[in-house]
């Protein structure tokens, strides 16, 4: 048990700081953080040493977070603000149907990271500063990007006849 401590304290900050770089969110980046010691600590005896420690680690890191990028988001309590979000204010947007806002989240899980996290950052109700400084874009471009998803999103659940 001392060996994992000392793995942790080792490489804790270089796996947190990796992961807030992709996922530009610091409760994200931790919970990830502690996933990624848990699988090593799973995996330590398939560990064969062709790489560094911290490359290893990195890479369970990595996998992690491409595995969640690829499961949808979840949409319990969010489902409600994203569809109020995208829809509008007013009583319309109470009455969005589970499936249209299903279809939301697969569509922008079609748009890529960047028009996502966007979006839902919005949602949650973070000004374009806080998106821009998340992305490493200017404040501008999460406009842009949030107008023109906003719009596609419109036009898409239009042709399919949600809205």
């Amino acid at each position: 048990m001392h060996r994992v401590e000392q793995l942790y304290r080792a490489f804790q900050r270089d796996v947190y700081l990796y992961l807030l770089s992709l996922t530009g969110d610091p409760t994200q980046a931790e919970d990830l953080t502690s996933e990624t010691f848990l699988q090593a600590l799973c995996a330590i005896g398939r560990f064969r040493g062709d790489s560094s420690v911290k490359t290893w680690l990195l890479g369970i890191a990595r996998h992690l977070w491409l595995r969640q990028l690829r499961s949808p988001p979840p949409l319990t309590g969010d489902s409600a603000l994203l569809g109020a979000y995208l829809c509008g204010p007013g009583p319309e947007s109470q009455l969005i149907a589970r499936q249209t806002v299903d279809r939301i989240a697969q569509l922008l899980s079609e748009k890529g990271e960047g028009p996502r996290r966007t979006i839902y950052l919005r949602a949650l109700g973070h000004s374009y500063d806080e998106i821009a400084a998340a992305l490493h874009i200017s404040p501008n471009s999460a406009r842009v990007i949030e107008f023109r998803t906003k719009k596609w999103l419109r036009e898409q659940l239009q042709k399919e006849g949600y809205l």
